[in-house]
């Protein structure tokens, strides 16, 4: 059976209700999650915007986690938006998502640390936490995309990654449904 494409019209997202009755009437195998408020220099204009910034970005995402795994929790949350910024700047190369870590004798294998640029990006920090979390604690299918500029060898033209690579990001970065396990893991791409 196939399924048509839906997108959605205007809405509140942060709104459990509305989330939960987009996610109930479309029952979607895929959901693309790309509703939040967008803007680092926005987030940082004071406390009000800093504070509708986390609020509206954080419970959206909460709120999209919880429909899914009440109403349709084999489908797939692709999170796009992630950017560089929740990096910030480390000295040293990032790797993609985790890293193999010792320290004490001990090792271990986490998620690379996040030092965020922004209110904005925090947000985007808590999202990918959360994702993750849910993934762990109830298999739900989660791919955090993160995207980061690329220049081209004239000068500084910004690129974006995504829209240079989608088809290989999607490729990369997704397990096929039939890999069993393999799809239930939370798949970070750079």
């Amino acid at each position: 059976m196939q399924k048509q494409v839906t997108f959605f019209r205007g809405g509140d997202v942060s709104d459990a209700k509305f989330m939960y009755d987009v996610v109930e009437a479309s029952r979607p195998d895929v959901i693309v999650h790309l509703a939040e408020q967008r803007s680092a220099p926005y987030s940082m204009i004071g406390l009000k915007q800093a504070t509708e910034t986390m609020v509206k970005n954080i419970v959206s995402t909460l709120n999209l986690i919880y429909a899914v795994k009440d109403i349709v929790p084999e489908a797939h949350i692709l999170k796009m938006g992630g950017t560089m910024g929740e990096y910030g700047t480390p000295n040293i190369d990032i790797p993609e998502g985790f890293f193999e870590v010792e320290y004490n004798g001990r090792r271990d294998y986490l998620p690379f640390p996040k030092f965020a640029s922004s209110w904005y990006h925090w947000t985007k920090v808590h999202d990918s936490n959360n994702l993750m979390f849910a993934s762990k604690v109830w298999n739900l299918s989660v791919t955090d995309v993160m995207q980061g500029g690329s220049y081209t060898a004239r000068g500084r033209q910004r690129l974006s990654k995504l829209a240079s690579t989608q088809g290989l990001m999607w490729t990369r970065c997704s397990a096929p449904p039939s890999t069993g396990s393999a799809r239930r893991q939370l798949q970070t791409c750079l």
